[in-house]
């Protein structure tokens, strides 16, 4: 909600097929007016207390405290603790449930306010850099490490003379029609740590969706350092 007449809703990742390809244009056009005539069965989730509730199950559960009763922990009707499907004839709380629902379909329930902004697009963007810090500060202290890369991130010595990991991933890019081109060493360390997670998972950095993708991405991240410092240890030993 962006304030009380504005509502944005943004895609918060997309879903494309691997090997499609996509074009970007602008085009300028006027569009009919547009009338709303639904929310065509939609569910809204909305925040109360800090908690994202759906919008039905809220209206319903108003609804029923304004009568006394409440809903418990399995979206059961009660009051005062007890079930009411449990006090009642199974026909009569049939016909209780049905009247129920004729009144749930014309109650109009106030929204409780938030001042806090939704923006899925937002949410996945921070997510997915949260997450790629993470990937780098593994990458980075690789450098730290004295006499793993003895000319350091701005060197080129990984670059000119790879170790298995990073011929690889210089092997992936040209598989895919690109010469690779990397200024120095952290260059290489970065591209292909992000081009390992792509190859484990078949997804580029921002396709992984919630945050147990990305907490996958960067447990493989994790892997291949360790992968690659153990290759770098051993090189450093001949």
């Amino acid at each position: 909600m962006l304030d009380d007449r504005q509502v944005q809703i943004a895609p918060a990742w997309s879903d494309i097929p691997a090997g499609v390809e996509i074009t970007k244009f602008r085009a300028n056009f006027e569009l009919p007016p547009a009338t709303f005539l639904h929310h065509v069965g939609l569910d809204w989730q909305i925040l109360v207390e800090g908690k994202l509730v759906s919008y039905s199950d809220y209206r319903k559960k108003v609804v029923l405290q304004q009568r006394g009763m409440d809903l418990d922990a399995d979206g059961e009707i009660v009051i005062g603790g007890v079930r009411l499907g449990d006090t009642m004839p199974t026909a009569a709380y049939e016909i209780f449930l049905k009247g129920l629902e004729a009144e749930l379909a014309t109650a109009e329930v106030e929204v409780p306010q938030s001042d806090r902004v939704v923006r899925l697009d937002k949410a996945k963007l921070e997510m997915q850099a949260q997450y790629g810090s993470g990937v780098r500060s593994l990458v980075n202290e690789l450098f730290m490490q004295r006499g793993l890369i003895k000319d350091g991130a701005h060197g080129r010595a990984l670059v000119d003379r790879p170790v298995q990991l990073l011929a690889a991933a210089i092997t992936r890019i040209r598989e895919k029609g690109h010469e690779p081109n990397f200024a120095n060493n952290s260059a290489l360390l970065h591209s292909a740590a992000f081009g390992y997670i792509k190859e484990q998972t078949g997804c580029g950095w921002s396709e992984h969706q919630g945050e147990e993708e990305y907490r996958k991405a960067l447990n493989l991240a994790r892997r291949f350092v360790l992968q690659l410092r153990e290759q770098l240890q051993w090189r450093s030993w001949r």
